[in-house]
C-alpha cells in the first residue's frame, strides 16, 4: 500500500493540509514554522513518501517536481552528478536542456509545466535570455557560476575574480613580477572576471601590469610559445586547468624546464588532465555553491546572505599545491639560452 499525505501528517503530528504544502513548496507553507517543515519533511522520508506528480501537476497546472537545468554543449547527467544527488534527495528530479538552440529548450519547458529552472551558462547573452524567459513565464530560477547579475535572480558562485587575484598574489609572494597570463578568449563571464583579477594583483603591488603579458586569444602551441619567447615570464597564469595542462605539456616537450625556469598556476573547477607534473591550483569548496542555490530555488531564501547586487559568494577558494611553483630563477641563463638557439620555431615548424 503506498504511502499518503495522511500517514506523514499522522506521524508528523500536523493537519494534512499542512504536509500538502510543505511537501510541495505552498506559498503558504511559510506560515509554518522552519522546525515543523522540517518534522514533515523528515517523517516523509522516513516513510518512504513519494508525491503524486502527475496529480500535483494537473490541479496547480504546473510541475513543481521537476527542475530543469540549462547548460550549453554535449550535456549529460554524469558531468551533474552532485546536483543530480541533491535534488533526488530533496524528491526532485533533474531534466537537462541544452542552450545550443534556447528557443527549442524554452518551449520544451513550456511545453512541460516547469517551474524551476537551474543556469549553468557560462556566456552573458544566453544568461540574459534565459533570465528574460524565466521572468516572462513566472518561473523560479538561480544561475549557478560566475557571470552577471541584476537580472532579477540571485548568481550563487565563487568571488572568481578574487579568486585569480589570489592565485597571482601566490606568484608576488614567491618573488615573481614577471607574471604572463594565459587567458584565452574573452567568451565567458568568469574569463572577463578572471582577467581583472590579475590586474588586481598587479595594481595591489604598485605595479603597472603590462598589457602585452596576457595572452586573450585562442590557444595553439605556435601562438603560446612565440609568446613565452617574446615576453620571457618566470610565471604563468591560467585561467583554466586545461589552459595550464597544455602549456604545461608544450613547455616540457620544447626543453623548458618547470618549475626551476617557469612556473604554473591554474583556477579550475575540475581535476586536471593527466600530466607530467602535478599543477598547482585553486578550486571552489565542493558543493556549497549548489547547496545555496537549491534552498534558494525552493524556499526564497538561503542561509548565507546576498550581496546587495543579488551574487551570493560562497567561501573562499581551496588552494591546492603542486609541483609546478618555485621562486623565480636567480640564474636564467639556460632559459635565456633556449630563445637564442630558436628552439621553438624549430620544432613548431
Amino acid at each position: 500500500m503506498s504511502i499518503t499525505i495522511y500517514d506523514v501528517a499522522k506521524r508528523a503530528k500536523v493537519s494534512p493540509s499542512w504536509v500538502s504544502w510543505a511537501l510541495r513548496d505552498h506559498p503558504r507553507a511559510q506560515e509554518i514554522r522552519p522546525e515543523t517543515r522540517e518534522r514533515i519533511r523528515n517523517a516523509a522520508k522516513e516513510l518512504g513518501y513519494l508525491k503524486n506528480r502527475s496529480a500535483t501537476t494537473i490541479r496547480t497546472g504546473f510541475n513543481a517536481s521537476t527542475v530543469a537545468l540549462l547548460a550549453t554543449g554535449n550535456v549529460h547527467p554524469q558531468g551533474n552528478f552532485s546536483l543530480l544527488t541533491r535534488l533526488n534527495a530533496l524528491g526532485y528530479e533533474l531534466r537537462f536542456y541544452s542552450l545550443g538552440e534556447p528557443k527549442k529548450a524554452f518551449e520544451e519547458i513550456l511545453a512541460n509545466q516547469l517551474r524551476y529552472v537551474i543556469c549553468k551558462v557560462p556566456i552573458h547573452e544566453v544568461r540574459l535570455q534565459v533570465a528574460e524567459f524565466c521572468r516572462a513565464n513566472g518561473i523560479r530560477a538561480v544561475f549557478l557560476g560566475a557571470g552577471a547579475v541584476g537580472m532579477g535572480y540571485p548568481v550563487f558562485s565563487v568571488d572568481t575574480r578574487r579568486e585569480m587575484c589570489q592565485l597571482t598574489r601566490r606568484f608576488f609572494s614567491l618573488g615573481h613580477t614577471e607574471i604572463a597570463l594565459l587567458c584565452g578568449v574573452h567568451r565567458y563571464c568568469a574569463t572577463e572576471l578572471r582577467h581583472l583579477g590579475y590586474l588586481d594583483a598587479f595594481r595591489e603591488h604598485g605595479l603597472e601590469p603590462d598589457p602585452e603579458m596576457t595572452l586573450c586569444e585562442e590557444y595553439s602551441t605556435q601562438s603560446f610559445l612565440r609568446f613565452v619567447e617574446r615576453k620571457r615570464p618566470t610565471a604563468l597564469a591560467c585561467i583554466d586547468g586545461l589552459l595550464a595542462t597544455r602549456a604545461l605539456n608544450d613547455l616540457i616537450r620544447h626543453g623548458v624546464r618547470v618549475p626551476e625556469d617557469i612556473s604554473i598556476l591554474a583556477i579550475t573547477g575540475m581535476d586536471l588532465l593527466p600530466s607530467i607534473l602535478t599543477i598547482g591550483r585553486f578550486t571552489e569548496p565542493e558543493g556549497i555553491s549548489e547547496q545555496n542555490a537549491l534552498e534558494f530555488l525552493f524556499s526564497g531564501k538561503c542561509s548565507a546572505p546576498l550581496t546587495e547586487d543579488g551574487l551570493q559568494l560562497v567561501l573562499e577558494s581551496v588552494y591546492h599545491p603542486g609541483e609546478t611553483e618555485a621562486p623565480p630563477p636567480q640564474r636564467v641563463r639556460r632559459y635565456r639560452e633556449l630563445w637564442k638557439h630558436d628552439i621553438f620555431r624549430k620544432t613548431s615548424s
